[in-house]
């Protein structure tokens, strides 16, 4: 079964949870196991994870959709989506909001790839909502935003299963996070 994850704040059963990442610690997901330990801080206080459904490790698999939605909040400088396997990350999506840039990068060694713009009018805005799609696929990540295919990006030497870790880095009231 995947991993899903709605967030929810302690007062209110069915309404998301404000994340600012610039001024407390990115979302990390490893497992389901350490999910109900897992909370982090908000602006408006301590939140919980409240998994829904389970599974095992985070590693993925050829066809696998992974899906998030959310709102971009007020004045976002970046917002990152991070693949990590231990100390490698396969996969970073940046939006850069100062720039209104798209751009995927990998680190695989002692420094970061070469960065790979993705041709498309900025699609991330402040105050919307957003639907980001990530599907491994024979050693390629294809990527689509609110239903958009924006391409591939192929690090090399990918490892799918090796993939233990997503972090979520920026301004955004995250309502999904399925795996």
């Amino acid at each position: 079964m995947p991993l899903e994850l709605f967030l929810h704040p302690p007062s209110c059963r069915w309404g998301p949870a404000d994340y600012s990442a610039h001024t407390q610690e990115p979302l990390t997901m490893r497992s389901l196991q350490s999910v109900p330990a897992l909370s982090f801080r908000a602006d408006a206080g301590l939140w919980k994870l409240q998994a829904v459904q389970s599974s095992g490790n985070l590693g993925l698999s050829n066809g696998q959709v992974n899906k998030l939605r959310g709102l971009v909040l007020e004045d976002p400088d970046e917002m990152n989506i991070i693949l990590k396997a231990g100390k490698l990350i396969p996969f970073c999506l940046i939006a850069n909001f100062q720039e209104q840039t798209l751009c995927y990068n990998h680190l695989t060694g002692p420094s970061w790839g070469e960065s790979q713009n993705i041709k498309t009018p900025f699609l991330f805005h402040p105050e919307r909502f957003f639907e980001i799609l990530i599907m491994p696929d024979d050693g390629t990540f294809k990527f689509a935003f609110n239903g958009i295919p924006l391409g591939e990006f192929s690090p090399l030497g990918l490892d799918l299963k090796s993939i233990s870790e997503l972090e979520i880095i920026g301004r955004a009231k995250l309502y999904t996070v399925q795996c």
